[in-house]
């Protein structure tokens, strides 16, 4: 995976939105502020759309404001959300369901059918692993017209699922894999116009090449398990609430009861970031942002108003925590230092077991930098030039790009490495990041990976390392940066630049970054191989490479369980303001 002045008032406005006149009595609000009532006003939107933020914050029934001197302020709001979905109980569909054409009927769209609730297997038909072996799809057809929201919800304890949502002639509209904190993925998605549609569930990393051929998948080993899945397709009723805030304040919301999904949207109206699972759960213990059956954090990029958007399929209470508060560091005389440890190091893998990694406690030695430079076709006396030149490549980055950026005038971070500075222990408010070690030292199957995600830094001495075994490996290793050097490459140059991109990745995680999509957008926090960076020639160290990676803005990837769009520079800016 991944992992000043406080400003004299932040308020906090929240709107319930009467759907049914049984809503009409609003939220109930607890907070030690006095509160202003009003008759709430109705609203009926879906969990996509994007947000009137200027009509959540007018037609919002009650205030409250964070006295001067504050550093945050919690609010907590107990609402119902209506819902017009009765679900059917269907009996488990009968294999080879692996396709569109042999797709599963569940009657949703029909006469008065919004929802089903059906049980399952996947690996049980005859592509599974007891068949062919190239992978068990269960899909299931739908109706739905234009506008409505198709909720897909997966209960398992036996496998890691994925589910993709189909049009009629095959195209992927949306895939979820995962939520923040769970295994367990929930797909939401409105639907442009009416029509016929499909649902897939599947083991994670397993897809049809042809959703019309059910033996088309490439295989997904220990994809099997059984799964319960709600699936409907209806006008979601979403409820609103308010909050006035400043750039650089750190949000989180937390829900409880029977809300899928809770987002927050910025003074534009458009998704900030939208949560159907617990991203708390990747938080540092000393966050202070709430924890609950589905939570989200952010950051505000600007001063104004924005929107927090609970929404869901089902009938039922819930209660909203709410958390506005200021970065950890900020207005406390003290910086961010990040030491990147080049010599080796004592490490403990459970450090980072909130990343989701299988791992094995105890103490474990890890190889330095230099044990990698004759794979690389290195000699000795390269180590101080190349860990010289990652450096750099981490500071303008972390550093020198965010100054540049004007995003936070308060920004402030020393970035130390071992073959020039003393090593600072376990000092207060230091970043560690260990550069080498092998999985067979670690028993961690990545190639790096961070102690915590933690918007806003409030954890300040986090352990990241970045592996080296794999990207030193055999030429005939697409991962291994052997595999893109030629005697004409720049080997320091292409070397460092992979390096501290994936330094800078894990760093990202630290300071508060998710994951980001693979879509044409490069950025440091995607996940995908674009750390690579070289350009249109497949050769590393050259002209020809690609442009550094930054801290930018780009879509959340459905890894993560996470909607709209983050802003890494905003996010990172903030988390390293003094």
């Amino acid at each position: 995976m991944r992992k000043i002045l406080l400003p004299s008032a932040i308020g906090v406005v929240m709107m319930s939105a009467t759907l049914t006149p049984a809503a009409a009595a609003g939220p109930t609000v607890h907070s030690s502020t006095s509160l202003r009532t009003g008759k709430p006003q109705e609203q009926i939107s879906t969990p996509t759309d994007a947000v009137d933020v200027q009509r959540c914050r007018d037609a919002s029934p009650v205030r409250t404001t964070l006295a001067a001197g504050r550093r945050s302020r919690g609010t907590h709001v107990t609402g119902t959300l209506p819902s017009a979905v009765r679900f059917f109980t269907l009996p488990t569909g009968a294999e080879d369901n692996g396709s569109l054409a042999k797709a599963t009927e569940t009657g949703i769209g029909e006469g008065r059918r919004l929802g089903v609730h059906v049980t399952g297997t996947v690996g049980d038909g005859p592509h599974g692993q007891e068949g062919t072996g190239t992978g068990d799809f269960d899909f299931y057809r739908l109706r739905a017209r234009a506008g409505q929201t198709i909720t897909a919800k997966i209960t398992t304890s036996s496998m890691d699922s994925a589910l993709t949502l189909y049009d009629a002639t095959g195209h992927a509209l949306a895939r979820a894999d995962d939520s923040a904190g769970t295994l367990n993925p929930t797909l939401i998605s409105r639907v442009p116009r009416s029509g016929t549609y499909h649902l897939m569930v599947a083991g994670s990393g397993s897809a049809p090449a042809d959703p019309s051929d059910s033996g088309s998948g490439g295989g997904a080993p220990g994809e099997n398990g059984a799964y319960t899945l709600s699936l409907s397709a209806t006008l979601v009723r979403t409820q609103h609430y308010a909050l006035h805030l400043r750039a650089g304040d750190v949000i989180g919301a937390a829900v409880d009861g029977s809300p899928d999904k809770v987002a927050v949207y910025g003074p534009d109206g458009t998704e900030d970031e939208g949560s159907t699972g617990n991203v708390a759960h990747n938080h540092p213990a000393s966050s202070p942002l709430p924890s609950g059956k589905i939570s989200l954090d952010d950051v505000a990029a600007t001063d104004g108003w924005y929107c927090i958007a609970v929404s869901g399929d089902t009938r039922g209470s819930y209660r909203l925590k709410t958390l506005v508060t200021r970065p950890h560091l900020e207005g406390r005389g003290q910086e961010q230092t990040i030491f990147l440890d080049y010599d080796g190091a004592r490490i403990d893998p459970s450090v980072f077991a909130s990343s989701g990694l299988p791992v094995t406690p105890g103490l474990r030695t890890t190889s330095p930098l230099s044990a990698f430079l004759d794979a690389w076709g290195l000699p000795a006396g390269a180590k101080e030039p190349l860990a010289d030149a990652i450096t750099a490549n981490v500071r303008q980055k972390l550093q020198t790009d965010l100054e540049d950026s004007g995003i936070n005038q308060r920004l402030g971070v020393r970035i130390l490495d071992s073959v020039h500075d003393p090593d600072p222990g376990v000092a207060k408010d230091v970043d560690r990041v260990v550069i080498g070690g092998t999985i067979e030292e670690t028993d961690l199957p990545t190639l790096g990976v961070t102690s915590s995600i933690d918007p806003g830094n409030f954890d300040a001495s986090d352990t990241s390392i970045v592996m080296l075994d794999l990207l030193s490996g055999p030429a005939e290793d697409s991962i291994s940066l052997n595999h893109y050097l030629t005697p004409s490459s720049d080997r320091i140059t292409f070397i460092s630049t992979v390096v501290a991109n994936l330094v800078s990745h894990e760093l990202g995680h630290a300071l508060g970054n998710w994951h980001t999509a693979a879509d044409g957008t490069s950025t440091l926090m995607d996940n995908d191989d674009t750390f690579l960076s070289m350009g249109a020639d497949g050769v590393g160290g050259t002209a020809d490479d690609d442009a550094p990676q930054t801290f930018g803005t780009d879509t959340f990837t459905d890894a993560d369980g996470l909607t709209g769009m983050q802003d890494a520079a905003v996010r990172t800016a903030y988390a390293l303001s003094r």
